[in-house]
């Protein structure tokens, strides 16, 4: 990968966090910080990790038939505000920062009158070693004269051109025209990510001749139940419900989440993201019942173990983990059990046993429900979640595996929590 990509409008504590998690460089917005996120950001003081910060001017304006309309004043007084915001955070971070000088979306000369105006102020932020990054907007100049204007301005300061490439957007042609001229070191592209219309198209010329970074907001692009592929649920989303499930909390269930869809840990989630598939009204671990490609799921704790034993002694071989509490996964279409998981202890404190049939995408929505169903104690849930389970599949007619994943990586040493009399864990207002 020969660019550098923030992961933009990550302002909350549990984002900032999150990313840190996977070392993938963040993204925030100055006018939304707060105690909680700038904690956060002043933890990564001294890490490799890079934080850009943006000013927050995307939200002054609002663009309508190519009309660019005032909707958010920023004050003067607003300004002094942000750039104080910058420099008290340069002061820990320095060259960890990337930071956007204050400017107007699609006016190049309130931009050059903003500018100018605080230039002291981002001399003492570029002399704490953050780098500046100064949009060129869109006039009657062209960028490459404005660039040359800026670069006058800004003698003697660290700073970097930034295109803006969201509203009142540089085109492809107009970019590939200013990096020819210009020649530019370094170029951030704001407001655009590596799989966009214009990164695809420009790429792989600039970064022949420049330094090239780019930022886009992946929280909002990967979140939504209906606005993912096939009217589906969106990356992020199902990795949080499936962190809530498990029990952890909103904060903790984000920053997880992020881990678990951008880190590279749960590849599955990309698959169920683009598989055609549809869940009842609510959310992806809202109801026991589920319908994938026509066929319809049900999931339940099971109250008499030997149901699960006689799937697994008919499946398994008779071989199976020690239990205290077992969840079957029912066709609803051919009214039998299809699978069960099995909670027990180490080295596996969750195992699926799987017939061959089941949708590889069908398997997020079983662990979903199956932490949902069983009210595990956290210490459990954050075993069974960070360390995806033992995976069998069986096969109906064989009833030796033929097909075992041993473990999804080294299981963490845990205490199992005592098993309840019965087969479904007291509820939280029982303990």
């Amino acid at each position: 990968m020969n660019y550098l990509y923030f992961a933009s409008g990550a302002t909350r504590e549990p984002d900032v966090l999150g990313f840190a998690d996977i070392n993938h460089p963040v993204g925030v917005v100055v006018s939304e910080l707060n105690a909680g996120s700038v904690s956060a950001l002043l933890s990564l003081a001294g890490s490799d990790l890079k934080i850009f910060i943006d000013s927050g001017a995307f939200s002054e304006v609002q663009i309508k038939n190519k009309v660019i309309k005032v909707v958010r004043p920023i004050t003067e007084a607003d300004w002094r505000e942000r750039l104080a915001a910058y420099r008290d955070l340069a002061y820990d971070l320095g060259p960890q920062l990337h930071v956007v000088a204050p400017d107007m979306v699609g006016n190049q000369y309130l931009t050059l009158v903003r500018l100018k105006r605080h230039l002291e102020e981002l001399r003492q932020i570029s002399e704490l070693k953050a780098t500046i990054l100064v949009p060129l907007q869109r006039g009657d100049m062209s960028q490459a004269e404005m660039h040359y204007i800026v670069a006058e301005m800004m003698e003697g300061i660290d700073w970097m051109p930034a295109l803006p490439c969201k509203k009142a957007a540089t085109s492809a042609e107009e970019i590939l025209t200013y990096c020819a001229t210009v020649k530019p070191e370094r170029v951030h592209l704001l407001g655009a990510g590596p799989k966009s219309d214009v990164v695809l198209e420009v790429l792989s010329t600039i970064r022949a001749t420049s330094a090239v970074q780019m930022d886009s907001c992946l929280i909002r692009s990967t979140s939504g139940w209906t606005n993912g592929r096939n009217n589906g649920p969106r990356v992020l989303t199902i990795a949080q419900a499936i962190a809530v499930a498990a029990g952890y909390k909103f904060s903790e269930s984000r920053q997880i989440s992020i881990a678990m869809a951008f880190g590279g840990n749960t590849n599955q989630l990309w698959t169920y993201q683009a598989a055609v598939m549809s869940t009842p009204r609510g959310s992806l671990v809202e109801s026991p019942t589920c319908a994938v490609n026509d066929s319809r799921y049900l999931t339940a704790v099971l109250d008499h173990d030997q149901v699960a034993t006689e799937f697994l002694q008919t499946h398994h071989g008779g071989r199976y983990p020690a239990a205290c509490l077992y969840v079957g996964l029912w066709s609803l279409d051919r009214l039998e059990l299809i699978g069960v998981a099995v909670f027990g202890g180490p080295p596996n404190p969750l195992t699926f046993i799987l017939l061959p049939s089941i949708p590889g995408t069908l398997e997020l929505w079983f662990l979903a429900q199956c932490y949902r169903n069983v009210e595990l104690r956290m210490a459990h849930r954050r075993v069974a979640l960070l360390t995806p389970p033992h995976r069998v599949i069986v096969s109906a007619t064989h009833p030796v595996p033929h097909q075992a994943t041993v473990s999804y990586g080294a299981e963490p040493a845990y205490e199992r929590p005592p098993c309840p009399s019965s087969s479904m864990p007291p509820s939280p207002q029982a303990r």
